[in-house]
């Protein structure tokens, strides 16, 4: 029902042929009086009374109009926050319509004038809660003037009506004001001024997009313009340049949205001015830190419009600086129908400007706000200077300030966004540049302990090579004892080549080749590449595997990175702790279908801030350490469907277990 009051509105504002032969909406009698209804339906209701309020008020049924409001206001008493600017203001036009235009205060009930003024009073008070109700307030203050006889007091409210719903974008408002201002000239017999008046209502209307209230306005003053413009065929030509106007201006202002891209817009923007003012020279300024900048400078020569890009602050040379200080101090069009005098001469340099025969500068204002400012000269006597086309200039400098703010606010978010792309490559690639030099840091310390074992094999070899030569070069060669010392050098060199693979695997950084392995043998391999260093540190090692029946899914090299790791720290944790005191233990068992791993040391121990934190990247406790090694060892576990876990008693040392879980038998 909502949507059906809603279009059927829309109608009546945009096409000429609105439904008019089926009610507004229909609600049962039991739902229309019923007083339980929820909240929502009521507000439904409320809702709906006053779209078809403002159906009818659009469509001149002022009794009508009234009747729907007064049914809407009932009903906000139980919808608070529905009654808002809106229905307060249609209530008081609708109210003071119903008055006739040449009734005299004396004629018009006191009660009337009451009610429109308590409207009038709260429409200010809600000004303090919603932007944009200064236009609504001043339009019922001039019809309340106009109610009680005060004319001159009227007409002055209709014009500042018009200007401050100009300044907040509200069109709907300027051309109701503009509609009421023409309706009250006219019943005071000043023809011309009703018409000027109907021709900006119309102009509004149209950029609001009520294209068939426009029509009725040209139909229902029809009579006034033959009275003013000569009859019939004047009314037609006018008529149809308007409409012309407005087409080319609703083009033009699709051309403005459509546009995002802020060099182009104000291009295009430049250009439509320049074109539809019948102009020959324009500038384009915005405001900048409460300043104005030139942003671009239009030339039309031989048809086309020549652009040149400034970005500086303007000069007596692009345009006259008083005029640009007038529009912005009062926020409107300052216009000049004769501009050879003023703008004939720099009062700087007193040499001739431009021939100039009018000149316009708009203020681009968005929401009250002034977001530039236009400049435009023409030096022919055409069209650019009648009122109809500087209605229709100042709507499309509205929707050109919409426009800018709007393609102001994407150049921003663009540029955030690069600022944003370009933080978090830079964080991406420092991240994995802080990962390698871990990852090598940790290979320097495992290369040192492997250099160890390749030492073993090598020497193996020698000693084999020399013993199975000599063997060889007895008197009687002991043939056995050779091919025992080659099969001896075979294995060794085998040993080498398996250490440097690994070696070179994990300096690669190779993706995880996994396969199943035994952990014990992972831990006995590390062990025996540690154990050079663990007698030279003069450490007790004792050894507790009970998993070698069991298999896990990984990649052995990775796996030796986290045993190496961990034995490591367990060492460097006992570096002050007594030499007979130094124990390293390690040990695994099968547990719930995990193999854990448990590496123990009876060091210093952790307090409980170290150990919630032990895991964190960056976080150590050593002084030449960069606090990545127990980050990435974790990493690895979690990778391996594992967990990696640390205990600690202060004074008694501390244990790092890790698990993962069992693969099948081998």
């Amino acid at each position: 029902m909502l949507v059906g009051a809603q279009i059927r509105l829309v109608r009546e504002l945009r096409h000429d042929n609105p439904i008019r032969d089926e009610p507004p909406f229909s609600l049962p009698a039991a739902l229309e009086a019923d007083q339980r209804l929820t909240r929502r339906l009521r507000e439904t209701r409320l809702l709906l009374h006053l779209y078809s309020g403002l159906t009818a008020f659009f469509d001149g049924g002022v009794p009508l109009a009234i009747e729907r409001f007064r049914a809407a206001e009932a009903l906000a008493a139980t919808v608070p926050h529905r009654r808002g600017p809106s229905l307060v203001f249609f209530g008081a036009i609708a109210r003071s319509r119903a008055t006739s235009p040449t009734a005299t205060s004396s004629e018009v009930s006191p009660a009337i004038v009451d009610d429109i003024e308590t409207r009038r009073v709260l429409l200010e008070e809600l000004g303090t809660e919603f932007p944009g109700v200064g236009g609504k307030a001043l339009l019922v203050a001039a019809e309340l003037a106009r109610v009680r006889g005060d004319d001159a007091l009227a007409t002055q409210l209709y014009s500042s009506s018009a200007l401050a719903a100009h300044a907040s974008g509200q069109f709907m408002v300027q051309a109701i004001a503009w509609e009421l201002a023409a309706m009250h000239r006219q019943s005071q017999g000043d023809v011309e001024l009703a018409l000027e008046h109907v021709r900006r209502a119309r102009y509004c209307y149209g950029v609001w997009g009520a294209h068939a209230k426009v029509q009725r306005l040209i139909v229902r003053d029809r009579a006034h313009s033959n009275e003013s413009e000569g009859g019939t065929g004047a009314l037609l030509h006018r008529r149809h340049d308007m409409e012309k106007d407005l087409h080319q201006g609703m083009r033009a202002v699709q051309a403005f949205s459509e546009e995002i891209q802020l060099e182009k817009l104000i291009e295009r923007v430049l250009e439509t001015m320049i074109l539809q003012a019948d102009a020959q020279y324009g500038v384009l300024l915005l405001m900048k830190g409460g300043e104005p900048i030139v942003e671009a400078v239009g030339t039309s020569l031989h048809g086309r419009i020549v652009f040149e890009t400034v970005a500086s602050a303007p000069t007596d040379a692009m345009l006259p600086l008083a005029v640009l200080s007038k529009t912005i101090r009062n926020r409107r069009l300052v216009a000049f129908a004769n501009a050879d005098r003023e703008l004939a001469s720099d009062p700087a340099t007193g040499k001739s400007r431009r021939p100039v025969r009018s000149a316009m500068c708009f203020p681009l204002m968005q929401q009250g706000t002034i977001v530039g400012v236009l400049y435009l000269e023409n030096n022919h006597a055409t069209k650019g200077g009648n009122a109809d086309r500087a209605a229709l200039l100042e709507m499309l400098a509205q929707h050109a300030a919409n426009s800018i703010v709007t393609a102001r606010l994407y150049r921003e978010l663009v540029d955030e966004n690069e600022r944003r792309a370009e933080t978090e490559a830079a964080l991406v690639k420092a991240r994995a540049d802080l990962a390698r030099t871990s990852h090598l840091t940790v290979m320097g310390g495992m290369a040192a302990s492997i250099a160890h074992e390749i030492n073993q094999p090598l020497a193996a070899i020698m000693n084999c090579s020399g013993a199975g030569r000599r063997w060889l070069t007895r008197g009687v060669p002991d043939v056995p004892e050779a091919v025992a010392a080659f099969d001896q050098i075979n294995s060794a060199a085998a040993r080498t080549s398996e250490v440097v693979r690994a070696l070179r695997a994990l300096a690669k950084q190779t993706p995880a080749s996994l396969a199943p392995l035994a952990i014990d043998e992972v831990v006995i391999r590390v062990l025996e590449l540690m154990r050079p260093e663990i007698e030279d540190r003069g450490v007790r090692l004792s050894i507790s595997l009970s998993a070698s029946g069991k298999a896990v899914i990984g990649d052995g090299i990775q796996l030796q990175q986290v045993v190496l790791n961990l034995i490591t720290n367990a060492l460097e944790a006992m570096t002050e702790t007594p030499t007979v005191a130094r124990k390293l233990s390690v040990s695994s068992q099968v547990e719930g279908g995990y193999v854990s791993v448990e590496v123990s040391d009876s060091g210093s121990g952790m307090d409980t801030a170290t150990l919630a934190n032990i895991f964190d990247p960056f976080f150590t406790t050593k002084n030449t350490g960069i606090g990545m090694g127990l980050a990435i060892c974790r990493s690895i576990m979690e990778a391996h469907g594992g967990t990696l876990e640390a205990s600690s008693e202060p004074g008694r040392g501390s244990t790092m277990t890790f698990c993962i879980p069992v693969a099948a038998r081998i």
